[in-house]
């Protein structure tokens, strides 16, 4: 477990070194992972009633996206 953390380290060091912490891409993929998490942490899929999951359109229709057209 420690030699697994410890190459973890050594790979984000060497990631760090190579700009990737300054790549927007992936500061995009990191933000939406943090997103991710917090909302799988605070939502319970039991607290969403069947109704509620019945009557929502996946995937939201473009129209009701609040696009300009």
């Amino acid at each position: 477990m420690l030699n697994g953390l410890i190459q973890a380290e050594a790979l984000y060091q060497e990631a760090c070194r190579l700009g990737y912490d300054r790549d927007p891409a992936v500061k995009r993929d990191v933000v939406n992972r943090m997103l991710m998490k917090e909302v799988d942490s605070r939502v319970n899929i039991q607290d969403i009633s069947d109704a509620t999951w019945n009557s929502t359109t996946w995937p939201i229709p473009r129209s009701s996206r609040g696009s300009s057209r």
